[in-house]
């Protein structure tokens, strides 16, 4: 009901989220370019995948298997297990502001962090109590790493909060028992950690314009505060649910919460339905997703500070921090799981109607959540002028650069209903694509231009104002210019060798270098990336093999 028309064949091209048809194996899923390793290695892992089943069935596996796991995580922190408190905890992990904004923001990785949160807080802590094999929660932290750095924050997170909260309640560190797991998660951030500590060359980026461009902003009309609390506050208009705003909207999401705060309550004075219990008492999985919830809440407000931003902006994954409602994730879930807490006592009370009410509240409160985000998680097909351009050029490739007109770094395309995206040509072309890595925002009634990390734009951008441009691209290594969006007049001096309704392309005569090469600037040297990526598997293998050999044996008690 949530995804709708985005599990029909065809690509979900919106904003972040990208997915395309056999993309090819290039050194940028690697880490190896100058573009920062955001998307690695989940780009490789779509990658390889899509080059055994069609990219779009990708996709909606993906999105599916999200949602699938956030909301039965969810459902398995609530004490007590009945029908209704299951569905309320899945339905409010699932229907919600921090959901719909993170679909809308073609975020998908960030929604894998979120959903591995609840199996994290259920898996780790069975670790840390019992002494009990750990090969679910190793093949969750596996999962996680092979999406990539934003859903690896959520899960440091989240684990940390499990941790303080077996510190602060048995008085004993939990390290110990944590240390082949907190091992494998450190090892698991080395494919995209060790391509951004080598990173050189890139562009200087004001904090004061990077984070406090991503910083909260309230969308209900009782502020800031008010809005990250109830599951939103993100800093694009855009992506906020329609009716989100409305006082309806808001009375019911504080009530949400208000039962959320009367849920952890209740789970903490015995008020859920008496029974054996598990070897894992579910009533204390609550508490440690409130603290980890707590904790990505302190990591919002600190990354949404100035000076914080100052002293984390150049750091390796630093860039991670700017988006800071998204480490309000954690918290998300602690709210579906005291929704669910309140809801199973309810229903113990034989209080049925009201029971059920709660459970659906959320649907009722954001029914612009339906059906795909009332369309916009449409899927499209490419069409035949551009996968026809791609393999022009796949045919083509000499090695030099291809420069993507017009200069920016987000599309409107008409064939995808004119719905904002970034261009799929980085994803389409086995050739170095260069497009603009600025971020232009629309912050309010101003437009706020954040400047890109990639230093090869700065070369890119140069070369389009010399007074004869085709040559000094050549200069740079820039052999093609592909335009994809109608009156953009390409460089003088070009010459057009591929003509469709929706891509033209343009190739330039090699000249003498006349400057630094796109191609090398800010390159990653492949030893040491191969060496953590090495030293990744290596970690997963002992692991698993770790774990493997732990199962089945008799917990020890706590």
């Amino acid at each position: 009901m949530i995804l709708g028309p985005a599990l029909a064949p065809g690509y979900v091209l919106l904003r972040d989220m990208i997915f395309v048809p056999t993309p090819p194996l290039t050194p940028r899923l690697l880490g190896l370019t100058a573009e920062t390793p955001r998307a690695v290695p989940s780009d490789l892992f779509v990658a390889l995948v899509s080059q055994v089943l069609p990219g779009w069935l990708v996709q909606s596996a993906v999105l599916l298997a999200v949602l699938v796991a956030a909301g039965s995580g969810a459902a398995r922190l609530v004490p007590g297990r009945s029908s209704v408190s299951q569905s309320a905890a899945a339905i409010a992990a699932l229907w919600n502001p921090w959901v719909a904004e993170r679909l809308a923001m073609g975020q998908w990785t960030v929604l894998a962090g979120y959903a591995a949160v609840p199996w994290v807080v259920r898996l780790l802590l069975r670790r840390v109590q019992q002494r009990s094999a750990w090969l679910g929660l190793a093949g969750v932290l596996c999962a996680v790493g092979v999406v990539g750095a934003s859903a690896q924050v959520l899960v440091s997170i989240t684990m940390m909060g499990v941790l303080v909260t077996v510190w602060l309640q048995g008085g004993r560190s939990p390290v110990r028992p944590a240390a082949p797991v907190l091992v494998l998660h450190a090892a698991l951030h080395l494919p995209w950690m060790i391509p951004a500590l080598l990173a050189s060359d890139q562009q200087l980026i004001d904090p004061a314009v990077g984070f406090e461009a991503f910083a909260p902003r309230a969308d209900l009309p009782l502020g800031i505060a008010a809005s990250v609390l109830t599951g939103g506050g993100i800093w694009n208009a855009a992506a906020v649910p329609p009716g989100r705003d409305t006082w309806p909207s808001t009375m019911g999401a504080v009530l949400l919460l208000a039962g959320a705060g009367a849920g952890w309550w209740m789970s903490q004075r015995g008020a859920t339905r008496p029974g054996p219990r598990p070897v894992v008492d579910d009533s204390d999985l609550v508490v440690p997703t409130v603290v980890a919830g707590l904790l990505g809440l302190s990591v919002l407000v600190l990354a949404s500070w100035h000076p914080t931003g100052s002293l984390v902006q150049d750091l390796p994954g630093g860039g991670l921090l700017r988006d800071s409602t998204r480490q309000s994730g954690p918290w998300v879930v602690a709210v579906a799981a005291g929704i669910g807490v309140l809801t199973d006592r309810l229903h113990a009370m034989r209080q049925g109607v009201a029971a059920w009410g709660l459970a659906v509240l959320p649907v009722v409160l954001l029914p612009a959540m339906a059906w795909g985000l009332l369309g916009q998680l449409r899927s499209t097909h490419l069409p035949a002028s551009v996968t026809g351009a791609a393999d022009y050029l796949r045919a083509r490739d000499d090695g030099r650069a291809v420069v993507v007109l017009p200069y920016v770094a987000n599309r409107a395309y008409p064939w995808n209903g004119y719905r904002p995206s970034q261009t799929p040509w980085t994803r389409l072309l086995p050739q170095p694509t260069l497009v603009s890595s600025d971020l232009m925002l629309a912050v309010g009634t101003q437009t706020v231009t954040v400047p890109g990390e990639d230093a090869r734009s700065v070369l890119v951008e140069q070369a389009l104002l010399d007074p004869e441009p085709a040559r000094a691209l050549s200069g740079v290594g820039v052999g093609w210019v592909l335009i994809d969006t109608a009156d953009v007049t390409p460089p003088a001096g070009s010459v057009e060798v591929f003509t469709t309704r929706d891509v033209r392309i343009f190739s330039i005569t090699p000249q003498a270098r006349a400057g630094p090469d796109v191609r090398a600037v800010g390159r990653r040297p492949f030893g040491p990336v191969l060496v953590g990526d090495l030293a990744t598997l290596v970690a997963v293998a002992a692991g698993l093999r770790l774990a493997r050999r732990g199962t089945g044996r008799r917990p020890r008690s706590a």
